[in-house]
């Protein structure tokens, strides 16, 4: 006969199978259904406002405000600086590229080191820590929406005392003196702001995080251009415009993950390799390679994709080109995926990005330069002040089959 205390054992361990049998249920239909929905909330834009009182001289100047420029302000004024965070674009929000640029797909690498305990229910841990995972952790994940990304930017910069905020100045001209030794020194900036006053600011640092190195060309310091300092003074790594598509709801992600051959998480999506078939109105000048596609908190993706070739980033002109080529090439780019794949044929076409993401321009000659082998032997330097973790990334340079890379 069995006895009373082995049929309570046998009760609660049929009880807790049964809820484990449930739980495991519940989180299998979860993880199917529900954990690539995007439940975040669109934040409508804050206005950036420069600072109203500025001062005649600063520890440092940083010129430009996409990331690189942001983080060494940041940086800075967390050391004890009084720092000038100054933009020459025309631009009302923070992020450069990432924002204004619409390349809201991050590449991120892993650490060998991952949560082990409900790991798929947790955030991946990253190499990239310091400022960005400080960035990182109050946006939406591995592609983020570009009205986030530019208010955490703008929050982090504002909250800073140390720091004061310019925009859309017109000019910036470094101020330079000739010391012996036929060497140059940074005495500070004129800027002639948005209203075309001209303000003298001194300084004896100023941290170039302008895309082209403006700032660094004009105050004398050399630089070869694309391929030139291999001999090959024209080519450069093509451009790419950014457009965005309406009506990605949660449904519509769902198709992308059952897509073959393409990945997914719950903010990116990458894939869709036979998209280069895309034949361009113009060969020589556009193509399209596999897409990365960034997710919105509005039901819009952006997609990177679009390749144009043939752009001078150091020339307006060009540029404006190669901004109007892509504007004009997006809209049957967009066709052609909504007649070739079935998770895109309801969606719209809903424009482009406002600037170009031009990948390479001016290469400067400081007192080092990372070689290839620098990279390849993962050399240690005694100045190191970071660590890089991504692959050497080299884009086409001219249309051919295989592309020809630099």
């Amino acid at each position: 006969m069995v006895s009373k205390k082995m049929k309570v054992t046998v009760i609660t361990v049929a009880v807790f199978i049964i809820l484990f049998s449930v739980a495991y249920a519940a989180f299998y239909i979860w993880n199917k259904n529900y954990k690539f929905n995007n439940n975040y909330v669109w934040q409508p834009l804050e206005t950036v406002q420069s600072s109203t009182t500025l001062s005649d001289s600063y520890n440092v100047i940083v010129a430009g405000t996409d990331p690189e420029g942001i983080t060494a302000a940041l940086s800075a004024a967390r050391n004890g600086m009084r720092v000038l965070l100054v933009e020459a674009r025309d631009r009302n929000m923070l992020g450069g590229l990432m924002t204004e640029g619409g390349l809201n797909t991050l590449d991120l690498n892993y650490s060998p080191n991952q949560p082990q305990w409900l790991s798929s229910l947790r955030q991946p841990d990253f190499l990239n820590k310091g400022i960005f995972q400080e960035w990182f952790d109050q946006i939406e994940g591995s592609s983020f929406d570009t009205h986030t990304a530019a208010n955490v930017f703008y929050r982090m910069i504002h909250s800073e005392p140390n720091i004061d905020l310019l925009m859309n100045v017109k000019h910036l001209e470094p101020i330079t003196e000739s010391v012996s030794g036929g060497q140059t020194t940074i005495m500070g900036m004129n800027i002639t702001k948005e209203d075309g006053t001209i303000i003298k600011i001194a300084t004896r640092s100023i941290i170039d995080a302008t895309q082209d190195a403006d700032i660094a060309a004009a105050a004398g310091v050399p630089y070869s251009i694309g391929r030139q300092d291999i001999g090959d003074g024209k080519s450069k790594m093509v451009s790419t415009l950014v457009f965005k598509l309406s009506g990605v709801t949660d449904e519509v992600w769902q198709k992308f993950r059952e897509r073959e051959g393409t990945g997914v998480d719950k903010m990116s999506a990458w894939g869709y390799g036979d998209a280069r078939k895309y034949e361009s109105t113009d060969p020589q000048r556009i193509k399209i390679r596999s897409l990365n596609i960034g997710r919105q908190n509005d039901d819009t993706i952006l997609i990177n994709t679009m390749q144009i070739f043939g752009v001078d980033p150091l020339d307006p002109a060009s540029v404006k080109d190669g901004l109007e080529i892509g504007r004009k090439e997006a809209p049957l780019i967009v066709d052609f995926l909504k007649k070739n794949y079935e998770e895109f044929a309801g969606l719209q076409y809903a424009g482009t990005a406002d600037e170009l993401y031009v990948r390479e321009s001016r290469h400067i000659y400081g007192e080092y330069r990372l070689t290839l082998a620098d990279v390849m032997e993962n050399r240690d330097h005694w100045d190191a002040i970071g660590y890089g973790s991504y692959d050497i990334d080299i884009q086409s340079t001219s249309v051919g089959n295989p592309a020809q890379l630099c």
